[in-house]
């Protein structure tokens, strides 16, 4: 199970500003920080947008218990600061959030909402009837969340928090019934209107007794301790993946069961962190475990230069993995024609890519590219594939965010060191400071990136039909899920209502029977399956070269993907097969798959020429 969270949306105006929005926010956070630190929930404050707001109700899905909202609003609308937003707009998201308990709407007359959150299947609704002030409105949220915390009921919080209203405006608590909305609970004060008001679903008459859950849904007894000795750095990291990981993956065993599992002999100073390990890297797709394995699983503690080479290589691998499925994405709608023209600074980045050599590479920095092919496709609304990538993007313009120092620091120890394998040759002391930077910043990258667990990779090698008497057809794929990495990977046939491409390193989801997939093909390849071999061998694409004597590309080996021993050159020159006698592939297979597969990196690099 995933833990249950608090949705909150702060939304101010330069107009008309509040100055007590942000001291609402830090007294909410302050109120739940203990609940959250014992894994009872998840707290997001970071809505301010309407988009936002949308892209985070999608992204945790179903988990969202509570959504609270604070901010100017007017009768049917919120004000959020790219759009005012009419609750009926809100509604289709809100409707998918399967255990949803309480909508919260700390704005200026937001009674006027209420019938259609709870006609939309919302339990219970907190709104008002009037404009209120901006200090009684942060002491009311204040207090309704330090009762919640304490484990008080919604109507008992409820209750408690209109002290802090009535010691101010003199105001009661009355209760009223409505055929049409159930019961509601009304703070009003003397020759008003009903100021609060906590109104019931008239078939969840219950939901006024939910409290807040005191399970703990992830808890793991780590001390991170990032420090000059360089002895315990892995924690760190261990820590972000699980606490991250908990939210999107089933895989991640839970205290509760392990406490089952062992019995009495349970203490949880003293579990077996392999299991978690194991979990984690058992979680996320292919490429990005096969780096995290080398973070997690070591035998003895790695020296500080190689470290630092495994921590750039995971954030690499990251950022390697978002650009090319934007390229494939990209690719698709071209050829659609649900993108007609690309223009000039478009066309010009993605050509520099493609002409970057070996040193430039690998300091390069995807992400500006990641984002512009992004805007690209959100302008021709072309839906995407990953569309947490919308969340990764506004992220990226918050300029003064954790993670977008995060970012800055991890790329620019990237762009530090071009050759990964000189740095045992430096200085050994700023390899260390660098190690403790990069491991602090991938931890807080590794906070918005959990979603990659959602996704799953696999090699399609071939589908055949098979179709019964008086069945519909379905579509056997054989295929091999690149997951679980230190176990190996088999290959399997599995049969879906659908099919996808055949020869091909495919990104997937599965819904409802339905195969739901985008191939990567030529930017990941197998080269198993390109010659018919069993199991798999992922390589990433690097570079592209037109100034040798023939035009090559040259591929990365996911499992070693920086080194040069390990790189695969396509279509392979004679003097470097020659030095490459442990690559298993003969001159003859790659002559018959090599141009292909330059062919089609040449095809969408066309559709980039001035």
């Amino acid at each position: 199970m995933r833990p249950p969270v608090i949705l909150c949306a702060f939304s101010n105006s330069g107009d008309a500003y509040l100055s007590q929005l942000e001291k609402e926010k830090e007294a909410i956070s302050d109120a739940l920080r203990e609940r959250q630190g014992k894994g009872h929930l998840l707290l997001d404050t970071d809505s301010r947008t309407s988009k936002k707001l949308r892209d985070r109700l999608l992204l945790y899905q179903p988990q969202v218990e509570i959504i609270h909202y604070a901010g100017h609003a007017s009768g049917s609308q919120l004000l959020m600061e790219d759009a005012t937003v009419y609750g009926a707009g809100l509604l289709q998201s809100i409707r998918l959030q399967k255990n949803l308990k309480l909508v919260f709407l700390n704005g200026c007359s937001t009674r006027e909402q209420v019938v259609q959150l709870l006609d939309a299947g919302v339990r219970a609704v907190i709104a008002t009837s009037v404009d209120i002030g901006d200090d009684t409105a942060t002491r009311f949220a204040e207090d309704f969340y330090q009762k919640l915390a304490s484990g008080h009921s919604i109507d008992e919080a409820f209750k408690l928090a209109t002290e802090v209203v009535t010691a101010k405006n003199n105001a009661a608590l009355t209760t009223t019934e409505d055929p049409d909305r159930g019961i509601a609970r009304l703070i009003k004060a003397p020759n008003t209107g009903p100021v609060w008001g906590l109104y019931l679903h008239k078939n969840q008459q219950g939901a006024a007794d939910h409290r807040l859950s005191d399970k703990s849904f992830y808890e793991l007894h780590i001390k991170s301790q990032i420090d000059s000795k360089f002895n315990t750095s892995e924690d760190a990291i261990l820590a972000a993946l699980y606490n991250v990981l908990m939210t999107f993956s089933d895989e991640l065993p839970m205290f509760e069961d392990l406490e089952k599992k062992y019995g009495e002999q349970w203490d949880p100073r003293k579990f077996d962190v392999r299991e978690v390990k194991n979990a984690i890297i058992n979680s996320l797709p292919s490429p990005i475990a096969e780096q995290v394995r080398k973070l997690l699983v070591t035998e003895d503690e790695p020296l500080a230069s190689e470290r630092l080479r495994f921590l750039i290589n995971t954030y690499s691998v990251m950022a390697d993995l978002l650009l090319f499925i934007m390229f494939s994405q990209l690719w698709e709608a071209l050829v659609q024609g649900k993108v007609p023209v690309l223009e000039d600074h478009l066309k010009e980045r993605v050509s520099a890519f493609f002409l970057l050599d070996h040193r430039d590479r690998q300091a390069y920095d995807v992400i500006p590219l990641i984002r512009i092919i992004h805007d690209k496709l959100k302008a021709h609304e072309v839906p995407l594939f990953v569309n947490e990538m919308s969340h990764l993007a506004d992220l990226m313009d918050e300029r003064e965010s954790e993670f977008f120092g995060a970012y800055l620091n991890i790329t620019g120890i990237k762009g530090k060191y071009k050759d990964l394998a000189a740095l045992d040759e430096l200085d050994d002391r700023d390899i260390q400071q660098d190690c403790q930077k990069a491991e602090a910043s991938l931890c807080i990258i590794f906070k918005e990136l959990g979603f990659c667990a959602r996704y799953k990779f696999a090699t399609i090698k071939n589908i055949y039909i098979n179709k019964k008497k008086n069945q519909p057809a379905v579509y056997q794929h054989k295929m091999v899920k690149l997951d679980y990495v230190l176990v190996g990977f088999t290959d399997k046939m599995e049969d879906f209502e659908n099919f996808t491409d055949s020869n091909s390193v495919v990104i997937y989801k599965i819904e409802n029977k339905s195969l739901s997939a985008f191939n990567l093909y030529p930017f990941v390849i197998d080269m198993n399956a390109l010659i018919s071999e069993k199991l798999s061998k992922i390589y990433f694409f690097y570079n592209y070269d037109k100034s040798a004597t023939a035009a090559t590309c040259t591929y990365n080996f996911i499992k070693n993907i920086n080194e040069k021993k390990d790189r695969l050159q396509i279509p392979a020159l004679p003097n470097f097969l020659r030095t490459k006698t442990d690559l298993k592939i003969s001159q003859e297979e790659l002559e018959t798959i090599g141009p292909e597969i330059l062919e089609s990196v040449e095809v969408f690099i066309s559709y980039f020429k001035s």
